[in-house]
């Protein structure tokens, strides 16, 4: 398995995606389904991730540099420390490339594990991400494709100077999964941040870093 950098452009990934919102709005009402198409994810505020073997796509996965506005809604955020697996992963020995408009390949390894590279200049500087379109194809599943997704965002995010990840998922059958996974990475409820609306539709996490 190989996550890289970028991966909008590749017509898996549009196929990908859009059985992504096609689930989400299966799963939820249309006001509380916040998940991105292409267009969205392609903007400079975001890094895509996506997940590989050979030329299948396995899964992907996007973090968001949350802006000064958003920012500071999210700083009243509980303060939690995490325990046990914590942040590290399946990742490398390699130094992650952490610019989206770099891509290039990060073989991942299972229990091996990596320190986050320096940061460079170019890397985004506010201190929140969000996690966003995460989704594995569901041939793939069960695989650990988004745990090395998460992996490579928390790297990412740790790299860029970052102290918390927050994201929005759903409720319901379909986001057990998800719950899981989050749950095992040290994530824990927390308020509506940003723009989002908490209903019973959804479901806001955050850990530290």
């Amino acid at each position: 398995m190989i996550v890289r950098d970028g991966g909008l452009d590749h017509p898996a990934t549009a196929q990908l995606l859009s059985t992504h919102l096609a689930d989400m709005h299966a799963s939820s009402p249309p006001d509380s389904v916040y998940a991105l198409d292409l267009s969205a994810l392609a903007t400079p505020d975001i890094a895509f991730f996506t997940a590989w073997e050979g030329d299948t796509l396995l899964g992907c996965g996007a973090l968001r540099n949350l802006g000064p506005n958003d920012v500071g809604k999210v700083e009243s955020l509980p303060s939690l420390e995490v325990r046990g697996r914590g942040w590290v992963g399946q990742l490398a020995d390699e130094t992650v490339p952490h610019h989206p408009t770099h891509p290039q390949p990060l073989p991942v390894r299972e229990g091996s594990a990596s320190a986050a590279p320096p940061a460079s200049r170019s890397a985004p500087t506010n201190r929140e991400g969000e996690i966003k379109s995460m989704r594995t194809d569901p041939a793939a599943r069960g695989r650990g494709v988004a745990q090395a997704i998460l992996d490579r965002i928390v790297t990412t995010a740790r790299a860029a100077g970052m102290t918390r990840l927050v994201l929005e998922t759903g409720t319901g059958p379909m986001f057990d999964a998800a719950h899981r996974l989050y749950a095992r990475n040290g994530f824990m409820p927390c308020p509506a941040f940003g723009d989002y609306v908490a209903t019973d539709f959804n479901r806001f996490l955050c850990r530290p870093l």
